[in-house]
């Protein structure tokens, strides 16, 4: 079962670790389309998240923004969503 919740409300969202720490608020939402629908496919956040947003209307592409796979982020309380890797990265 999938839950709505509306972007508009994740957007600026402070989103903590596992542990509780800040990494910073959720700036860009990617979505892709999948038989006829967008489905989200990633969130990016905090700083370089910011900087791709504002960069995009004028710079083009930020690199290495921080990227969370939608798998990874629960949002079970979308108030205060809670980063919760699936794998470890380098």
């Amino acid at each position: 079962m999938s839950a709505e919740i509306n972007v508009e409300l994740l957007i600026g969202c402070k989103v903590c670790d596992a542990d509780g720490r800040a990494i910073g608020k959720i700036e860009e939402i990617l979505a892709i389309e999948k038989d006829d629908e967008l489905v989200v496919s990633e969130f990016h956040v905090g700083t370089y998240g910011l900087m791709e947003r504002l960069a995009a209307y004028h710079l083009g592409r930020v690199r290495d923004p921080k990227r969370i796979p939608w798998q990874e982020l629960d949002l079970s309380d979308p108030r205060k969503p809670v980063w919760r890797r699936l794998s470890p990265r380098a």
